[in-house]
C-alpha cells in the first residue's frame, strides 16, 4: 500500500511526499539493521553494501507488489 500511495501521491502533495519517505526511512533503517545483525554474525560478507541490499530489497518488493497485481 506505501509504494501505491508514492506512486500516486508524492509527485502532487508535498505534506505525503514527506510523511511517505519518513515510513520508507525507517523501514529501511529496520532493514539496514537486520541486515547489520547478521554481518556482525558472520551471516553476509564484511564486503556487502548494507545500504545497497537494503534497497534491492525495498525496490524488489515494490516491484513484485505492482506485477502481483497483474495476477489478482
Amino acid at each position: 500500500p506505501t509504494h501505491n500511495l508514492i506512486q500516486e501521491m508524492a509527485p502532487i502533495n508535498e505534506n505525503f511526499k514527506v510523511a511517505l519517505l519518513e515510513i520508507m526511512d525507517s523501514t529501511r533503517q529496520k532493514f539496514e539493521k537486520a541486515l547489520q545483525n547478521a554481518q556482525n554474525n558472520g551471516i553476509i560478507r564484511e564486503n556487502v553494501n548494507i545500504r545497497q541490499v537494503s534497497n534491492f530489497i525495498m525496490t524488489g518488493y515494490a516491484g513484485i507488489r505492482n506485477i502481483g497485481k497483474l495476477y489478482e
